[in-house]
């Protein structure tokens, strides 16, 4: 590795600015990368239960510490691999496929879009849908794999399901209250 390295400042702040935590795997500071990106994942799962704007200040803290990191760069640190050209697109790279994996086949984040089962749930209130078994594997509006439930033996009575209807992209939530070759009387 190259010991006269130096981070390109625009780099670090428009890496500061879109990827917060990953500017200081360019700058060659892994310690910070991980306080950073502890603390990212805290502040999204805030914003994300509480709808509040927290992750907006990593965008700005970020890029200032980073520009500061760079001006009193000292020439004499290693430049790690995770800073190189090809080491940092791959682990972002890593890193966003990895949690599109995570949401497709293992668990989904939703909030609950409408009224319809309160007062068990109302509406805005977050749910975790696990998806591990039941064959209906996509995220983000993409189907990857099936869009049909791969064995009913799955469904339960009385467990809540979340499901696209066909020819929309609003998720409905709903109680199973019978399965096939169940009597249902109103």
């Amino acid at each position: 590795m190259d010991n006269n390295w130096k981070p390109k400042i625009w780099v670090a702040i428009a890496l500061g600015v879109i990827l917060q935590a990953f500017t200081f795997l360019y700058l060659n500071r892994p310690k910070i990368f991980w306080v950073y990106f502890l603390l990212s994942c805290v502040v999204s799962i805030i914003d994300w239960k509480f709808q509040t704007f927290f992750s907006v200040v990593f965008s700005l803290i970020c890029p200032i510490h980073a520009l500061f990191v760079v001006k009193h760069f000292k020439h004499a640190t290693k430049q790690g691999w995770y800073s190189t050209r090809w080491g940092l697109p791959v682990i972002c790279a890593t890193y966003f496929v990895s949690v599109f994996l995570f949401r497709s086949f293992l668990y989904e984040p939703f909030i609950f879009p409408s009224a319809s089962m309160r007062p068990t749930i109302s509406q805005g209130n977050h749910l975790v849908v696990k998806k591990l078994g039941f064959g209906t594997y996509g995220t983000y509006g993409m189907d990857l794999i099936s869009s049909a439930v791969s064995s009913s033996n799955l469904m339960q009575r009385g467990k809540l399901y979340a499901f696209y209807p066909p020819h929309t992209d609003t998720p409905f939530v709903k109680r199973l209250m019978a399965i096939p070759g169940d009597k249902v009387a109103m």
